[in-house]
C-alpha cells in the first residue's frame, strides 16, 4: 500500500488513525467508550479523521493525504486549547496533543514535499 512519493511512516500514522479512529471512535458513537471524556462527539470527531485516513490510504491520492493530515492538525489544536482551558491542566493528555501536533505537520511536510 505504499503510496509513490511518501515516507511508509506517514502512512502508517494513517494507519494508526484509522485504527484508533473507526475503532475507539465507533465504540464511544455508540455509548461504549472508555471514560465519561469519551462522549458522541469525541468519537464522530476521531472516527470522521479515521475514515478520512482510510480514503487517503486507500486512493493513494496526495491531496487526500494533505486533508487527513490537516484534520489531525486542527483536532490535536482542538485538544491542546481545550486542554488549556480548563481549571487543572491535564499535563499527559497536553504532552500527548503537542507531541501528536508536531508528528502531524511533520507529516504535512513530507506530503507537500511529494507533491
Amino acid at each position: 500500500m505504499k503510496t509513490a512519493g511518501i515516507p511508509i511512516w506517514v502512512t502508517a500514522v494513517l494507519a494508526l488513525t484509522v485504527l484508533l479512529g473507526v475503532g475507539v471512535g465507533g465504540m464511544a458513537m455508540l455509548g461504549m467508550g472508555m471514560d465519561a471524556s469519551q462522549t458522541v462527539g469525541w468519537g464522530g470527531r476521531n472516527l470522521g479523521l479515521g475514515l478520512v485516513a482510510a480514503a487517503a490510504i486507500l486512493s493513494k491520492n496526495l491531496y487526500a493525504y494533505v486533508a487527513a493530515f490537516v484534520g489531525g492538525i486542527g483536532r490535536e489544536t482542538g485538544d491542546i486549547i481545550d486542554s488549556l482551558s480548563g481549571a487543572a491542566v491535564n499535563m499527559p493528555i497536553l504532552i500527548l496533543a503537542v507531541v501528536m501536533l508536531a508528528v502531524w505537520i511533520y507529516g504535512l511536510m513530507m506530503v507537500k514535499k511529494a507533491l
